[in-house]
């Protein structure tokens, strides 16, 4: 993605109370608004609009052939790059206001212990968490963060 564009892009589970209490989480702590947001159950409509959009699409389909099969990881698109996981909410949190960043140290712990917590969260959160009806409709004051 262009330096002039958006280029930080956040993919979360829409229907998950986690994945949207994680959203909020990650906009009270980016004053900067580097982040952008999309429902993975909205994937497939990102393939018409405006470029950045279709860029952002190019990356996910590539990954996601059908969105709505696995909706249980967080995919951060940052600088052109896809990062799942674990890996993707480290990455999200280096960019963030207050202490948070110093949570990237996690970062040198191997990945496959980091994704075997995040696993063992995703597989849960709709039991310990909830889960919505239909996808979270933006307010007003941050719909211009939403793809």
């Amino acid at each position: 993605m262009s330096a002039t564009r958006v280029h930080r892009i956040v993919a979360f589970d829409g229907l998950c109370n986690l994945c949207n209490s994680t959203v909020n989480w990650i906009i009270d702590h980016d004053p900067k608004q580097q982040f952008k947001f999309i429902a993975l159950q909205d994937i497939a409509r990102l393939k018409t609009g405006n470029t950045e959009k279709q860029e952002a699409y190019a990356l996910l389909k590539n990954e996601l052939i059908d969105a709505s099969s696995d909706l249980s990881s967080v995919l951060l698109i940052e600088n052109g790059q896809l990062y799942k996981k674990s890996t993707a909410v480290l990455r999200i949190c280096r960019q963030l206001s207050g202490l948070y960043p110093v949570l990237h140290t996690y970062i040198i712990i191997p990945r496959a212990l980091r994704d075997l917590v995040y696993d063992l969260i995703a597989h849960n959160r709709y039991k310990w968490f909830g889960k919505r009806e239909q996808c979270r409709v933006p307010s007003p004051d941050v719909t211009q963060r939403f793809l």
